[in-house]
């Protein structure tokens, strides 16, 4: 075999996960579902506590909301908290976080129920620059405990079965931040914003009329502007796109609406470092 066989032939190789991604996305849009535009917007505030050196707290709040029959209904809020591990100035790691989330029960998804989760996971990002791009790349598995509930024979009374419905998801997001007014991201610096997340669940099948599809696909592309206002703090808004594949098979979601982000990033190194001269 020729070295140009072999080389197309590790190439053939290395396209083929994504081959068969984009089949798969394919095959779930030729059946026949309902595919619904929904407005929505979301809010989150993050804090990430610089504690030492190596180590910070890193812990957020997210608002999220869709607009459905002439107001906002909650679609979701959600409560996250991890201890970080900054191993270089590159990479950190999220050893085991934690992340309570509250469902809506919103037009789209009328259920007589409630529908919460708790959720454990771990992360790795990895930041670099490319020229005057800030990149960053962010890897989080997850094992999610979701409630389930039934009604009673009568389909009257909801039955609590507890957070027993359990599956898996594993994220990938690739962001990038492009400073406009400065060289770098600084205080009193704009720069734009943009990222791109897949998520792929197991243990949650999605059941379409004449099938089922075991692996959930979700998608996030979010475009926008952002601002460092001082060093510990910054904002961004921009408009976000969901595609979220519903687990009845009945739905595909297409969400489009803006995202705001508050981000504060206070560093209390030296705090403690005094503490501990003292």
């Amino acid at each position: 075999m020729s070295q140009l066989t072999r080389n197309k032939m590790k190439l053939i190789t290395r396209l083929m996960p994504f081959w068969g991604l984009l089949c798969s996305m394919n095959f779930v849009r030729s059946q026949t579902v309902t595919h619904v535009p929904e407005f929505i917007e979301w809010n989150e505030i993050t804090c990430n506590t610089r504690l030492s050196e190596k180590f910070s707290l890193y812990t957020e709040l997210q608002f999220r909301f869709v607009y459905q029959s002439s107001s906002f209904q909650t679609l979701q809020h959600q409560f996250r908290i991890a201890p970080e591990i900054h191993v270089d100035k590159h990479l950190a790691i999220q050893p085991l976080a934690y992340v309570y989330t509250l469902n809506g029960n919103y037009e789209i998804n009328p259920k007589p129920y409630a529908n919460h989760e708790h959720r454990l996971y771990s992360q790795i990002t990895y930041k670099h620059h490319v020229g005057r791009v800030h990149l960053q790349h962010r890897f989080r598995y997850e094992w999610r405990f979701a409630q389930s509930n039934s009604l009673d024979s009568l389909g009257n009374t909801v039955i609590d079965e507890n957070y027993t419905n359990y599956k898996n998801r594993i994220r990938y997001r690739i962001s990038a931040n492009i400073p406009v007014n400065h060289k770098d991201i600084e205080p009193n610096t704009w720069y734009i914003r943009a990222w791109d997340e897949i998520m792929i669940g197991f243990g949650d099948p999605i059941r379409y009329p004449t099938y089922t599809v075991e692996h959930n696909i979700q998608n996030r592309v979010f475009v926008g502007a952002g601002y460092q206002i001082i060093k510990p703090i910054s904002i961004s808004l921009g408009l976000l796109y969901q595609m979220q594949q519903k687990s009845n098979g009945t739905y595909i979601e297409h969400n489009i609406g803006p995202f705001l982000s508050v981000n504060f990033n206070p560093n209390l190194t030296e705090v403690f470092k005094k503490n501990k001269k003292e």
